[in-house]
């Protein structure tokens, strides 16, 4: 098993309504007609693995210009965007010395824009990404349609950067990336393609990245709760379902998307690493 490091980057945070995470989960009834919404606040990570082949990255969180600029207004009111001091990607990176263009390898779990704002940073990597959310969200941006959670600015950007990408397609259930890591192809659900990562740590143990295939472990389950925002709901489940088996047979932790409970209890890359 490889000598790594994996650091957990703290880059900021998502507000929004709690039924974006849990839907359904203020469903009006016969006594309580009008049940208030619940404006919730869930955390934006990035993951850097220090192997000895090579810096590889696990998403690229949001750009730093979106709420400024970049978002559309519905994106800006609907789920704004806030970063601490020093909490932006190229920020946090630069805290551990590391530029983008050290970068060897950046793993897409998909590319809505808390994902992939910063893709185009890393035009030395080479990128991998679920071949169907490749070619939906380029059509996505072709026809100038809009769907929630992707951005024409980071479609523009990363297409405009000519990065190296590796499209894996929906037959590659696993790719063998380097010694201790795996990229895990999940298919559609959340989004038109879901990719994760499994972290195989000497001291700290596994680690299976699941990304927004499940926002939380309320999501997990028992039983399976749908996130808000779903694409294909018969995969959802078929995902979450093979997370939990696939975690179990690698005695893997799993990490999820957006688990504010569960990234606060995790060792931030200020604080150390899991090696």
């Amino acid at each position: 098993m490889a000598n790594m490091k994996m650091y957990i980057l703290d880059n900021g945070k998502l507000m929004l309504d709690r039924a974006n995470i849990i839907a359904g989960n203020r469903l009006a009834t016969v006594v309580d007609k009008h049940p208030e919404a619940e404006w919730t606040e869930i955390p934006v990570n990035t993951f850097l693995i220090d192997h000895p082949d090579g810096l590889v990255l696990f998403d690229t969180a949001c750009d730093p210009k979106g709420m400024s600029d970049n978002w559309p207004a519905s994106s800006k009111l609907v789920s704004p965007y806030e970063a601490p001091e020093g909490g932006y990607l190229h920020e946090r990176l630069e805290q551990l010395k590391v530029k983008p263009e050290d970068v060897k390898y950046v793993v897409m779990s998909h590319l809505h824009t808390d994902h992939a704002g910063c893709l185009s940073l890393f035009k030395n990597a080479e990128v991998f990404v679920n071949e169907t959310e490749f070619t939906e969200t380029l059509k996505l941006y072709a026809l100038r349609e809009e769907k929630p959670a992707y951005s024409h600015s980071d479609i523009e950007a990363f297409l405009n950067a000519k990065l190296r990408w590796h499209l894996l397609d929906n037959t590659e259930k696993e790719y063998p990336l380097l010694d201790g890591l795996t990229i895990v192809n999940f298919g559609s659900g959340h989004t038109f393609g879901m990719l994760g990562l499994l972290v195989e740590l000497p001291k700290a143990g596994n680690f299976l990245m699941v990304a927004d295939a499940l926002y939380t472990s309320e999501n997990a389950g028992p039983p399976i709760k749908f996130s808000g925002l779903v694409y294909d709901s018969l995969g959802y489940v078929a995902t979450a379902k093979f997370i939990a088996k696939y975690a179990k047979a690698h005695n893997a932790q799993v990490v999820y998307g957006h688990d504010k409970a569960q990234s606060d209890g995790m060792i931030k890359s200020t604080e150390g690493y899991y090696d």
